[in-house]
């Protein structure tokens, strides 16, 4: 038994199952992992493991970074911030950063909104944050104006990724499994419109829209124990969500981005700590990427032939580049 399960068996013996305890369950794994060691994008072409060749790892200002996201010819990375990884808090030390030709710079600072800021998705020059049971939108335009709040049902205490298509915005929790979406299209009055249940994905994670269909990761947020249900999922008709097993493969998926030619899908696994390539016309599976000092893969994205790898429990930020052109 390796020490991701192990602290997953020791949790769930020691501690009352309820809806803290369940986000306690996803983050103190990644806290095991660290005290132990430290979207919607299309790539140019599918790539494979023999391809990926040049790494170049960032440290500065980088604290608990947990999603990566295209703007402006550069990577928006959301980090918790603070001394420690805690699975709740409301400490307000979240941060989003701005990579771009090497180097890294302030893009939203400790501003008190932000306490644990994860998947991002950009509409109308706006920015959405998954942040714990909310959904935080700042006005690029403005990014010093106090943000617009979508709030989300009690049980809903999880906001793991977001992703979208025209005028929706879908979110997905990972401790009810429920995905929500909600119209965007009056962009200066998100926080008054209702959020609509979509569909449901046990341990609904990382999330893409691409050509018409819905991808679906799933993560054992409420056991911390992989089972058959933690697949990948697809909807194929968004105007008739019916979630079907896209693989059999179980794992602790995040992280979804789809290669431009459409026919490979990337997703990361926490266990192991990998990006699989599965071929959307035959369905078989590949291991893309792994690398020894990655700690983990969060929800990562992928521009251009290179990976920008969100490592949440190293607390450190990856780019792997492909040679493959």
């Amino acid at each position: 038994m390796n020490n991701l399960m192990a602290f997953h068996c020791y949790f769930i013996n020691e501690t009352s199952f309820n809806m803290k305890s369940i986000i306690l369950l996803f983050f103190g794994a990644i806290s095991m992992l660290t005290s132990c060691n430290q979207k919607n994008t299309k790539a140019n072409e599918s790539v494979n493991a023999d391809s990926i060749r040049q790494k170049t790892v960032f440290t500065d200002k980088i604290k608990f970074d947990e999603s990566a996201y295209p703007y402006k010819g550069g990577i928006l990375i959301a980090n918790f911030g603070g001394e420690k990884l805690k699975a709740m808090n409301s400490e307000g030390k979240g941060y989003i950063l701005y990579l771009k030709n090497d180097t890294l710079s302030e893009f939203i600072p400790v501003d008190g909104n932000l306490n644990a800021p994860k998947g991002m998705y950009i509409a109308d020059n706006h920015l959405f944050i998954a942040d714990m049971s909310r959904v935080v939108v700042y006005n690029l335009n403005d990014k010093t104006a106090h943000p617009q709040i979508i709030t989300f049902p009690e049980e809903d205490t999880f906001i793991n990724d977001l992703t979208g298509e025209k005028n929706t915005l879908y979110a997905s929790v990972s401790n009810t499994g429920n995905i929500y979406k909600l119209d965007i299209s009056d962009i200066y009055n998100i926080d008054k419109q209702k959020l609509i249940k979509f569909s449901n994905v046990v341990g609904a994670n990382g999330l893409l829209i691409a050509g018409g269909k819905m991808y679906i990761a799933s993560y054992p947020a409420n056991t911390g124990k992989i089972s058959e249900e933690n697949v990948v999922y697809v909807i194929n008709d968004l105007a008739n969500p019916k979630p079907e097993k896209l693989i059999d493969k179980s794992g602790m998926y995040d992280g979804i981005q789809i290669s431009e030619d459409a026919n490979t899908l990337y997703v990361s696994n926490w266990e192991p700590i990998e990006i699989i390539g599965i071929n959307l016309k035959n369905k078989t599976i590949t291991q893309v990427l792994t690398d020894s000092d990655l700690k983990s893969i969060a929800d990562f994205t992928y521009v251009n032939d290179k990976f920008y790898i969100p490592d949440l429990a190293g607390s450190k930020f990856v780019v792997f580049e492909s040679t493959q052109k």
